[in-house]
């Protein structure tokens, strides 16, 4: 589907009659202009950079406050919200995949609400976070700004480069199992009038698990043990078949940290040492313990 500025400006009197105002076809083509970025019809119509033909799927970014004041001196007395309402429809009527925005930040929300949303529902971030233990999104971050400034010449493309994350609510009730994904992004959009955009893109090149341990340095079993238990770590080397279980609590069901079972360890000689130390043989430790272990340990 596509329109032109001629089929606008008669959809714009429809609309406008329709609502009890009447608008001659001239004044009509003003404020037309005025929403196109210009302040004449004769600025419109001498432009290389409007399309004769406006394809279906474009944004028209309105500065509202100047379409109004055009009104003004017009000679038609409307209300701000009531010029915006009038273009929105003259033009969604026309191009039904269409959308106006009253203003570059209404613009800019929408960006910013489908990058959110393209986030939240990626394939590779839902694959993550399905193996988080977390209730649901705490935090949606991607960070970018935008103007029309921003925007290169008609007929080119304005990527936008974004470094965020997604974050989850954790649940305490569960062991923990990470709570964000990292994410790169690019916002990329078509400058196609003066205040006309479109091919409106979002991608997600990148999603990845924040692991704030990723570049901490990590110890062996043994050492670990060796803290716990202030034990000389010659000692521990030793150990083997040391039990690792989960604290579960009474109920079996929270994630309180981890035991360290010592008793059917081996060798024998290593066990009584612990045993003499501390008198027991079972160790509680937080459910941190193992963070900064290695894993093939």
């Amino acid at each position: 589907m596509s329109t032109d500025f001629a089929s606008l400006s008669h959809s714009f009197r429809a609309v406008s009659h329709e609502r009890g105002i009447t608008i001659k076809l001239g004044h009509a083509q003003q404020l037309l202009a005025s929403a196109f970025g210009y302040q004449t019809l004769a600025g419109y119509q001498s432009s290389s950079d409007e399309p004769a033909t406006i394809e279906d799927g474009v944004h028209l970014i309105l500065d509202a406050a100047a379409l109004q004041q055009r009104a003004a001196d017009l000679g038609l007395p409307l209300p701000c919200r009531q010029v915006v309402d009038l273009i929105d429809v003259a033009f969604t009527s026309r191009l039904r995949q269409s959308r106006v925005h009253a203003s570059e930040m209404a613009f800019f929300d929408f960006l910013h609400d489908n990058l959110q949303s393209t986030v939240a529902n990626h394939g590779d971030v839902g694959n993550i976070t399905a193996d988080m233990n977390t209730n649901g999104v705490r935090e949606i971050y991607v960070p970018f700004d935008f103007t029309l400034a921003d925007l290169p010449t008609v007929g080119e493309t304005l990527s936008i480069p974004i470094t965020g994350h997604i974050s989850m609510e954790i649940d305490q009730d569960r062991p923990y199992a990470g709570h964000r994904v990292d994410v790169q992004a690019i916002v990329s959009v078509d400058r196609v009038g003066h205040r006309l955009v479109g091919n409106v893109h979002m991608e997600i090149e990148q999603a990845s698990e924040n692991d704030p341990y990723a570049n901490r340095p990590l110890i062996s079993r043994a050492e670990a043990f060796a803290q716990r238990l202030d034990m000389p770590l010659e000692l521990m080397e030793q150990l083997e078949n040391v039990v690792v279980d989960q604290n579960t609590g009474t109920s079996g069901e929270g994630a309180y940290g981890y035991w360290l079972d010592f008793s059917n360890a081996d060798p024998q000689n290593v066990v009584r040492a612990i045993l003499q130390k501390h008198g027991i043989l079972l160790f509680d430790v937080g459910p941190t313990f193992l963070d900064d272990v290695e894993r093939d340990a």
